[in-house]
């Protein structure tokens, strides 16, 4: 690998406020929130191999996008590390079906996925998960309407991500799981498990297990956007049903906003659901990051 100054990184471009943007609302965009500002990122302009990693800051917080079209993922993290701040910027490779990222810093290598350390100095060590939401910029600006777009150079329309292809990649598949099925992930520790999206995808919400915890996956009515929390409060656990763009939990009839996990109305009114990390993109990168994941049955769960 080249030496740390030889590495190229990207910085964001002028961003434009939602109103200016020339972005479609059928378009995918991967959403950030840090502190005060929304930020979103289209898949277009994140598209060529060139343009994958991007260097940002929101809200003071210096952070690092990416996304790998091969594996279907998209991230944000945090280039804070201890006292420092990374430049973060990705290779010309694959490692288990995924990009590799670097920090020109010290020329380690990162894992996408993960946002593990995998050579090098900092070997060991982890990146920050920042929340952020994959979905189509018509519901990022009905969330965030302030938001502001990160202006790439973009990439030929055939090349990027609409609603319409989101769709089919989500209902594609059947029987055994294939390289091109779409999944949620969990992880944590040494364990990770895995959900099928096609298996649920119909009636769009999972109430599943991971490990002893429950979890519920929910899927947007224009089968666009995936949303995962934890389904206990308190000492209740909950059992939720998909309503339009609610959530319908069993128990007390209680209606919830699934981008916020906040009851919005009945019994539960004003609770507030914790979020329950999980990771998106296609099968075969999922399996070879985490060779020993367990794949969950939702009508089991």
């Amino acid at each position: 690998m080249a030496t740390g100054d030889e590495l190229p990184i990207r910085r964001a471009n002028p961003r434009a406020r939602a109103e200016a943007a020339a972005v479609g609302d059928e378009d995918m965009v991967l959403g950030v929130v840090v502190g005060r500002e929304a930020r979103a990122y289209p898949v277009a302009a994140l598209w060529a191999l060139k343009e994958h990693t991007v260097n940002d800051e929101l809200d003071g917080e210096p952070l690092v996008v990416s996304m790998c079209s091969l594996a279907g993922v998209a991230r944000a993290y945090s280039r804070k590390l201890d006292s420092r701040v990374l430049d973060v910027g990705n290779a010309d490779t694959v490692d288990r079906g995924s990009l590799v990222l670097y920090d020109r810093n010290t020329v380690t290598r990162w894992d996408l996925i993960d946002g593990d350390a995998t050579e090098g100095p900092l070997l060991g060590r982890r990146l920050r998960r920042l929340p952020a939401l994959f979905t189509t910029w018509g519901t990022w600006k009905s969330l965030h309407p302030d938001t502001t777009v990160h202006l790439g150079p973009g990439s030929p329309p055939a090349m990027g991500l609409n609603a319409e292809r989101r769709r089919r990649i989500l209902l594609a598949g059947r029987g055994l799981p294939t390289d091109r099925d779409w999944v949620v992930g969990f992880r944590e520790g040494d364990y990770s498990a895995a959900l099928l999206v096609r298996s649920f995808v119909d009636v769009r919400i999972a109430n599943v297990r991971v490990r002893q915890r429950p979890v519920v996956v929910f899927v947007t009515a224009d089968r666009t956007t995936l949303v995962t929390w934890q389904r206990r409060v308190g000492e209740r656990e909950l059992t939720f049903a998909a309503d339009g763009d609610r959530m319908i939990d069993r128990e007390t009839g209680s209606a919830w906003d699934p981008f916020a996990g906040r009851a919005v109305s009945g019994p539960m009114k004003g609770r507030i659901l914790v979020p329950a990390v999980s990771s998106e993109g296609f099968w075969h990168a999922w399996k070879a990051h985490h060779v020993d994941t367990v794949l969950i049955d939702p009508l089991v769960d």
